[in-house]
């Protein structure tokens, strides 16, 4: 990896719906209904076990916005 490179700060479902205002299960039906909403990561053994990274939800967060900041 090189410098430039930064690793993900992965944070799971219940912490990104946390974040959201919303419940895990919502975010279940975005990964399988609209899967380009809000990326996610599959980890783990078999990818089975779904992560957000950090700097997506804050994306995500940041394209909702509307009207004037502060």
């Amino acid at each position: 990896m090189s410098k430039e490179q930064k690793t993900p700060t992965l944070i799971t479902p219940q912490e990104a719906a946390d974040m959201l205002g919303l419940k895990p299960t919502t975010l279940m039906v975005w990964r399988s209904r609209f899967p380009d909403r809000l990326p996610y990561v599959k980890v783990g053994p078999g990818n089975s076990r779904v992560m957000y990274d950090l700097d997506d939800v804050l994306d995500f967060i940041e394209r909702g916005r509307r009207g004037r900041k502060g």
